[in-house]
């Protein structure tokens, strides 16, 4: 009955391994399409080469543990020695990779912080730009008005002889030529009756 569970234990524990083994292929496998930068490339064959050397030690102690030898020696003298170099090779790749990590974040920070320097400067100078337009629009209204206050201030003191000049077409245009005519209409009455007395 020993020898049957013996036996059960020991399928079972072979099973697992080779499972286990496959699904660590499939991971090696996928590891290995995502790796690009050639640096990468030697820390990941840095890890199979460990694995390989790992991997047979592993199967020296399977093999004795399963002849019901004891392992203790090869355990001791190759097993966990090429344990710890699997593992620190592991370990070489993952700090490389947290350094790559570490500067495409710097880099994603300098980026973001370049986009928004670059914002910035364009709303101060679209701000710029409207306060100039502003102006504009501002003197372009209220200049046209000033003058059509002089003039109609002369106007109303009597000074017929006011001219307004203007190109404007918009409606403070308009109301200059109708000052000017309103200053001409004045002008003519004014002669009309002094010459009519």
């Amino acid at each position: 009955s020993s020898d049957v569970c013996s036996s059960d234990l020991r399928k079972a524990l072979q099973d697992r391994i080779s499972s286990n083994t496959q699904v660590i292929e499939l991971l090696m496998d996928k590891l290995e399409g995502m790796v690009t930068q050639e640096d990468e490339k030697k820390l990941l064959d840095q890890i199979k080469l460990r694995r390989v050397v790992y991997t047979a030690t592993f199967e020296k102690v399977l093999k004795l543990v399963l002849q019901d030898q004891s392992p203790s020696r090869v355990l001791r003298s190759e097993m966990i020695p090429s344990l710890n170099e699997f593992i620190a090779a592991i370990d070489r790749f993952t700090e490389f990779q947290a350094g790559q990590f570490d500067k495409a974040s710097a880099l994603e920070d300098q980026t973001f912080d370049s986009a928004r320097t670059f914002t910035m400067a364009a709303t101060g100078i679209a701000l710029l730009a409207a306060a100039a337009l502003a102006w504009f629009v501002t003197r372009s209204i209220t200049r046209p008005i000033a003058l059509a206050l002089q003039a109609a201030n002369r106007v109303a003191m009597g000074d017929t002889t006011t001219r307004i000049e203007t190109r404007a077409t918009d409606e403070t245009g308009e109301l200059l030529q109708a000052m000017q005519r309103m200053s001409d209409g004045l002008k003519d009455r004014k002669s009309t009756r002094l010459n009519s007395s």
